[in-house]
């Protein structure tokens, strides 16, 4: 039986270290992970937001898991907004999917790292779900997604996690989602 080398030795002890005793918002960045994911560690709402890059170019053939696939990233730090925004970390990735006989394409969500997604922002999924219905409910119509990212500017920097737990508590405050907002265009309306 194969060695799991996916978690560093002592990681977890780093990461409290990062937190207690440098201080700061952290984004730890590591690669060569089979199954590429965005989460953040263990620990309060200052823990470290964890990217575990998907790997680039190993045959992937083998691992039968729907959540490996080769993958490139695009980060973005909006460093000159962190003042506006009131926390530190954030940033936007987009990702890239590599299909064998058609190449890179914008990723499909087959991986847990979708083409465009963000991190850094801690609002629970309600209290976005309830900023997006005040929204859509003022509008008596519909809205699509980017409208809501204008009007909400952490919801761009909102876990792919998070976006689904917000897509998914949209009912409770009367509102529907039509389309994948993480993969397809998006829009909301009234129930």
């Amino acid at each position: 039986m194969a060695k799991d080398y996916s978690q560093m030795k002592n990681g977890t002890k780093l990461l409290e270290m990062l937190r207690t005793e440098i201080g700061g918002q952290w984004v730890v960045l590591h690669g060569h992970q089979h199954y590429p994911a965005i989460q953040y560690g263990h620990g309060d709402s200052a823990s470290a937001i964890i990217f575990s890059a998907g790997s680039f170019s190993r045959r992937l053939n083998e691992l039968v898991s729907r959540e490996s696939v080769n993958q490139f990233y695009h980060i973005h730090f909006p460093i000159d907004r962190y003042s506006d925004l009131g926390w530190h970390g954030c940033g936007i990735c987009h990702a890239w999917d590599w299909t064998p006989g058609s190449g890179w394409a914008e990723a499909r969500g087959t991986a847990r790292i979708p083409h465009r997604c963000g991190f850094g922002c801690r609002l629970s999924a309600d209290v976005i779900a309830r900023q997006i219905s005040t929204i859509v409910k003022a509008t008596k119509g519909a809205v699509n997604w980017e409208y809501v990212l204008d009007q909400i500017p952490p919801l761009s920097f909102v876990l792919p996690s998070e976006v689904r737990r917000i897509i998914r508590a949209l009912p409770d405050h009367g509102i529907k989602a039509y389309g994948d907002p993480l993969l397809d265009k998006c829009q909301l309306s009234m129930s």
